[in-house]
């Protein structure tokens, strides 16, 4: 069976984040493909779902003709910070907007980018926590196995040396027994 689109909307990837996370409560785990996308999230959205739509509504308001969702959508994802980024980051759609179009969206992104910026350095700073728990963990395990091998060797040649000793004390008892015998 065919699947039928009902409606297409454009998303920012903070609102892709935001669905990521729902789904992993619902679940309770993601697929690899939808966790490596939650990873290159963490990395690079800075802005919540909260911020999105008041950026977005503010974008909006500006009434730039031909601008439509998914020009906003990629502005936000984007955050460009002077017109030439703006110009780049809209370069691959049809459209032509003007340097005072652009400059009103540079200047209504402007405020974000601090936030932006300040949330994706706090987020790297966890992710580091996480790996630092996660290479200490690995570490910790690493050694306790080494350790056990040791223990392990330990334990092996002291059962050689029993053993050695043992087959000597057997070979005296026997030539203690050929000595009284051939007296």
């Amino acid at each position: 069976m065919a699947i039928k689109i009902i409606s297409e909307k454009p998303i920012t990837m903070a609102e892709l984040k935001e669905d990521l996370k729902n789904i992993k409560e619902r679940d309770s785990e993601l697929n690899f493909r939808a966790q490596k996308t939650e990873e290159y999230l963490n990395y690079f959205v800075g802005l919540d779902s909260s911020q999105v739509k008041e950026l977005s509504d503010k974008i909006d308001q500006l009434n730039v003709p031909r601008f439509k969702p998914e020009h906003i959508a990629k502005i936000i994802d984007t955050l460009p910070q002077n017109v030439e980024e703006a110009k780049v980051v809209l370069g691959s759609y049809p459209i032509t907007i003007t340097n005072d179009n652009l400059k009103k969206i540079v200047d209504a992104v402007k405020p974000y980018i601090e936030i932006g910026n300040k949330q994706i350095k706090k987020q790297e700073a966890e992710i580091a926590k996480i790996k630092k728990a996660e290479e200490d963990a690995a570490k910790a395990a690493e050694e306790q196995a080494k350790a056990e091998e040791e223990n392990k060797e330990e334990a092996e040649k002291a059962n050689e040396e029993e053993a050695g000793e043992d087959s000597e004390a057997e070979s005296g008892d026997a030539d203690e027994d050929k000595k009284e015998s051939a007296e």
